[in-house]
């Protein structure tokens, strides 16, 4: 089984005597809640409160959508064009946070409403752009075709593009900021260390220019800069996941605290509490919420959860799944198909064991566990469910 190395962080230095520390901008929520059960010590002063000097605000993107057929669907508001228009004449830096690769996430038929996918591994597929010609590329298994192409399902011609990709947001920059320098950090335009670390160093080097980034960009932002922008996260919240708050509240607060000037927040779902929380800093009602959510729920820091994957031909995994509740039957598995449930022309589903906490390591299922063929992959506290 493959293990939490902070776990193991835990258990080696018990072992060896010594004292551990668990330090990050935004602490995860099972050690707040451990803190507060006396498990943990403060080495120093917590904050739970994370202020800001730059000038923050979040833009409701709705109220321009008001009329569809008189107002277009837009990517940047007028706020974040005015940002842009000073980042130029002051000669400074902005750096601008997109969430996904490509023009846009998502294609799907306007007359039947099925999602154009990937032909291998069915994954929504992302249209992009090269050498002035669209092309659809699965971001999962590698697939590439034209986008020039028919619904699968009816046969129309009528494809539609939907959401925000880093490739949309820079054409639209240039459209309306010709004379801005760009540079682009994501798995498409920076694919080695070296050639991220480059693109760093020539943006810093550049005033007046823009950074447009996916999560990949905040590894490599050391120094502060004027002004940043969030196009938007809103595609985060549709991830069935136990964690994507606080991914996104991560994400978000690594942001601001790069930010001298200003700092904004586009987004279409203005409802969302983590971004009210990024936006006060107000990391204590955060944490409140959050542990009272996984309580609910039975998630960590309440229970130790162990995935079981498989994967392979279909009927396969399905029958080595019944197989496998059958062997753990006093477990009570859930099993549910992979968040994307074909990749690299494989189908994959999960089998999830919570444990009470304390009820880890558990003896006799550790035994079950070793036992299990090679093909299962199993992992202990997982990051993700997905």
């Amino acid at each position: 089984p493959y293990f939490d190395a902070r776990k193991f962080s835990e258990i080696l230095s018990e072992k060896l005597k010594v004292k551990l520390i668990f330090g990050d901008l935004l602490l995860r929520t099972e050690t707040i809640w451990r803190r507060g059960q006396g498990e943990f010590i403060d080495f120093s002063a917590l904050k739970f409160r994370l202020l800001s000097t730059a000038k923050e605000e979040i833009i409701d993107m709705k109220k321009v959508k008001n009329d569809i057929e008189k107002i277009p669907f837009k990517i940047l508001s007028v706020e974040l064009e005015r940002l842009v228009k000073i980042t130029r004449e002051n000669n400074e830096h902005m750096f601008i946070f997109v969430a996904r690769r490509g023009l846009s996430p998502t294609t799907v038929c306007n007359d039947c409403g099925t999602i154009v996918a990937c032909s291998f591994c069915k994954t929504p597929i992302v249209l992009h752009r090269s050498n002035k010609e669209n092309f659809f590329l699965c971001h999962k298994c590698g697939e590439r075709r034209s986008a020039l192409e028919k619904c699968s399902n009816c046969d129309s011609w009528n494809l539609v593009a939907l959401g925000i990709g880093m490739e949309k947001v820079c054409e639209e920059l240039d459209a309306k900021f010709p004379e801005v320098k760009i540079f682009k950090i994501d798995a498409d335009n920076s694919p080695t260390h070296k050639i991220a670390s480059e693109t760093i160093k020539k943006f810093y080097e550049s005033p007046g220019s823009i950074l447009l980034g996916t999560e990949m960009a905040l590894v490599y932002l050391r120094e502060k800069i004027a002004n940043t922008a969030v196009v938007s996260v809103d595609s985060f919240f549709s991830l069935p996941d136990f964690r994507i708050n606080e991914k996104v509240l991560n994400i978000l607060l690594k942001i601001k605290t790069l930010t001298v000037k200003n700092f904004i927040i586009q987004t279409r779902d203005i409802s969302q509490k983590v971004i009210g929380y990024a936006i006060k800093g107000n990391l204590a009602e955060f944490y409140r919420d959050e542990i009272s959510n996984r309580q609910s729920l039975e998630y960590p820091p309440f229970s130790t959860l162990i995935k079981i994957t498989v994967s392979g031909e279909k009927k396969n995994v399905a029958d080595e799944m019944d197989k496998l509740e059958k062997y753990l039957d006093s477990y009570h598995l859930a099993i549910f198909p992979a968040f994307t449930p074909f990749a690299k022309g494989k189908y994959s589903m999960h089998a999830l064991i919570k444990i009470p906490r304390g009820g880890w390591v558990d003896r006799t299922l550790m035994n079950k566990l070793k036992n299990l063929p090679p093909y299962f992959n199993i992992n202990v506290d997982p990051e993700s469910l997905l």
